[in-house]
């Protein structure tokens, strides 16, 4: 039986279109991630869920009950805002024993369950400082902390690594995970950061405009996009514009700009039909002399940038369109410099194919 259940949920605020028409199920103890752009509806839908925020419309169910009229101290649910909350007056211990103890739990079992999760923080050292003594993400893990010690059934955090340096909030992406799991938690958690929710994750949702853009495993959702805005979101994607050319059994031909064909293995779409072909940034192949093969197409690199795992390549095309692609930095591309000519290939199997927007390529890119 799903843990979480939301009905047609919407949310205005005077104009400002928050949440429309939200509906998904999250099951008792999985891990949903919200994923969205600054001004996507994530915190609000949070906050909803949480009861701080009352929606315009909808109805939203724990465990099959219908919470219209149940307080927020009622819910069984901790929510942890990205701004801390912290009890100024208390120190750090205090301030994760608060909610056990306002629960009824021993003093002794309070503390002793604090400092477990404080060491899981890395913040076990400095238990008896005061909040203003911390810095910003070490407030935030204390916050973190207090949230996963009140023993609540359902956790809301709202970037809980936002504030944390890069190696610490990689970490604590998998302690928050295990600590779900073996508290048979059932977590919602929003952040702006891709990887943080594909690596955490059971399912993700992406949101966009207060408005659900797609929902499903992380797998599923990176290899399956729903619409153009998703594939950009998740992943590195280039996009070509063309038109149908033909089409059989095997697959499609495209007409891009400068006259120039691409194939593809889809047929879903007829001749003369404008189209938007995606292609992840790591399946293009980059070579640095010509080549013959389908799906070839000659340019000039404008662009290296180093990313430590790979080298991110940016070629301008003799059509005019700059594609990108990833390879690995201790391949022989390397020795290229920016203006040396260059070809990319690409297989018809890696390409994705979607209608062209009504209102344009660009637009449909726009999280806002």
């Amino acid at each position: 039986m799903p843990a979480i259940q939301l009905r047609d949920v919407s949310k205005r605020f005077g104009d400002t279109r928050a949440l429309e028409s939200i509906s998904f199920d999250v099951k008792d103890g999985e891990y949903l991630c919200i994923l969205g752009s600054t001004g996507s509806g994530k915190t609000t839908l949070l906050r909803t869920i949480s009861g701080i925020i009352k929606p315009d419309q909808g109805e939203i169910l724990y465990d099959n009950k219908n919470m219209k009229d149940v307080a927020v101290e009622d819910r069984n649910a901790v929510y942890v805002p990205q701004t801390y909350a912290l009890f100024p007056h208390l120190t750090v211990i205090e301030n994760v024993c608060f909610g056990p103890i306002s629960k009824g739990v021993d003093l002794n079992e309070a503390k002793n369950r604090a400092l477990q999760i404080l060491k899981l923080v890395k913040l076990d050292k400095r238990a008896n400082s005061y909040p203003n003594e911390l810095s910003g993400g070490m407030q935030q893990r204390v916050a973190l902390a207090r949230g996963i010690a009140s023993n609540t059934k359902l956790l809301l955090l709202d970037e809980p690594l936002g504030a944390l340096d890069a190696r610490l909030r990689l970490e604590l992406r998998v302690e928050l995970k295990k600590i779900a799991q073996e508290n048979g938690l059932t977590v919602i958690h929003v952040t702006h950061d891709q990887e943080e929710a594909m690596s955490i994750g059971d399912r993700i949702m992406i949101l966009r405009k207060g408005r659900i853009q797609q929902i499903g495993t992380p797998l599923h959702v990176y290899l399956s996009p729903q619409n153009i805005f998703v594939a950009n979101f998740i992943g590195n994607t280039n996009f070509i514009e063309g038109t149908i050319l033909k089409r059989n059994t095997r697959g499609s031909s495209i007409r891009i700009r400068g006259g120039y064909q691409i194939m593809v293995d889809d047929t879903s779409h007829v001749a003369e039909e404008p189209v938007v072909t995606a292609i992840r940034e790591e399946k293009i192949k980059l070579f640095d002399h010509p080549i013959e093969a389908k799906n070839t197409l000659s340019g000039d690199l404008i662009g290296a940038n180093f990313l430590g795992t790979f080298i991110r390549y940016e070629v301008k095309l003799d059509n005019g369109d700059i594609l990108a692609a990833l390879h690995p930095p201790n391949s022989d591309l390397t020795k290229l410099r920016l203006g040396d000519r260059v070809a990319i290939s690409f297989e018809t199997f890696h390409t994705k194919i979607f209608d062209y927007p009504v209102l344009g390529l660009k637009r449909e890119l726009e999280a806002y």
